[in-house]
């Protein structure tokens, strides 16, 4: 009985509270699709060199940390930013049923057409 009840709390903190980690692949397609939709970045672009800075299994969230690759940066459009590194925190909302993936950017340069 007690056996039964500590494995369906253990079950339950994995399932509600405890994020999928920096390399989960489901934290990396939340952290891709931020990356093309939000900062205009092409398909290709790929996250490398992926980087836990904080985070645990007994925590509520994660924080990364990673070195986008797969992409020219004087082929993106004039206005595009370029970040030269990026961060991202995976963490759990609405008790456990949203996974958030919120990408930080620290950023290169931003490309202006000159004339």
């Amino acid at each position: 009985m007690v056996s039964a009840l500590v494995t369906h709390g253990t079950v339950y903190y994995g399932r509600t509270l405890t994020p999928p980690d920096c390399r989960d692949r489901r934290t990396l397609a939340l952290a891709h699709a931020s990356l093309t939709g939000h900062f205009k970045l092409p398909d290709t672009a790929r996250l490398e060199q992926i980087r836990t800075l904080g985070g645990a299994y007994l925590v509520f969230q994660y924080l990364c940390k990673v070195r986008l690759t797969g992409f020219d940066g004087h082929a993106l459009p004039s206005g595009t930013t370029i970040p030269g590194r990026a961060g991202y925190v995976s963490h759990l909302t609405d008790g456990g049923r949203r996974h958030e993936v919120p990408v930080l950017s620290a950023h290169l340069m931003i490309l202006e057409q000159v004339l």
